[in-house]
């Protein structure tokens, strides 16, 4: 989690600087459009250099993030987000991660989620778009505290904490277009990946014999392929 969080500030360092000496020269980058004719008169437009994006899709896999790219150059562009986690609603058993059962003793817990990755257009535009091939590194956090029950089956306030913790690193391909009119834009990708897995698995057992409820913790760690699939919605500007 260190390591992930030092990462991100280190990102965000960077690319603070550089906008900051963006602003500094008060200008916006715009291209010149020209007339129908060599006398009509021509025009300029401010070109997108900044895109905000949702992954309305994630929200089933239980992540809620915010994308933010910066273009960088004609073909290099910075991508970030950060998030929480919340249920996993659907078993996506390619991705090595299964539903949260959610119920009485159950209680989820909000965890922050972050991505950052770099990501190079294979086509040269002045805006972001186009097909693209991006590498990511993503840290998530699922978490639910399992309340333990008594010897009459009731529900205690004592819990454990069940809890998965996912370390990706991730190649994706995906394409990104601009509307024609508009500076809204759609962002389609597949991708593969690289999970390292820290599984905090919360173990409940009813002894038939005594009537007992017993709980174990066990932790498993390992290291596991994933892959992706999405569409991403956004705003340039």
């Amino acid at each position: 989690m260190k390591y992930s969080i030092k990462l991100l500030l280190i990102v965000l360092l960077v690319f603070a600087t550089g906008t900051l000496s963006a602003q500094g020269k008060g200008q916006k980058m715009k291209v010149v459009l020209q007339g129908d004719s060599a006398s009509a008169p021509g025009d300029t437009v401010n070109l997108v250099r900044n895109v905000i994006k949702l992954n309305p899709f994630l929200f089933l896999r239980g992540e809620i993030p915010i994308y933010y790219e910066r273009t960088l150059s004609p073909r290099l562009s910075l991508v970030l987000a950060g998030g929480i986690t919340n249920r996993r609603a659907l078993d996506l058993p390619h991705s090595q991660e299964l539903s949260d059962d959610y119920g009485a003793g159950t209680k989820l817990v909000t965890m922050p989620a972050f991505h950052a990755g770099l990501r190079y257009y294979l086509t040269r535009d002045m805006e972001a778009q186009g097909f693209y091939v991006q590498g990511e590194f993503v840290y998530l956090d699922h978490s639910k505290d399992m309340y333990l029950k008594d010897a009459q089956g009731r529900y205690t306030d004592v819990s454990m904490r069940d809890q998965s913790i996912y370390r990706d690193q991730r190649l994706y391909l995906g394409y990104q277009r601009l509307g024609s009119y508009s500076n809204w834009l759609f962002d389609a990708y597949c991708g593969v990946g690289h999970r390292s897995r820290e599984l905090h698995q919360v173990n409940e057992r009813l002894d038939l014999d005594d009537g007992q409820w017993t709980y174990t913790q066990e932790v498993v760690r390992d290291h596991v392929p994933a892959y992706f699939l999405g569409i991403m919605v956004g705003y340039g500007f």
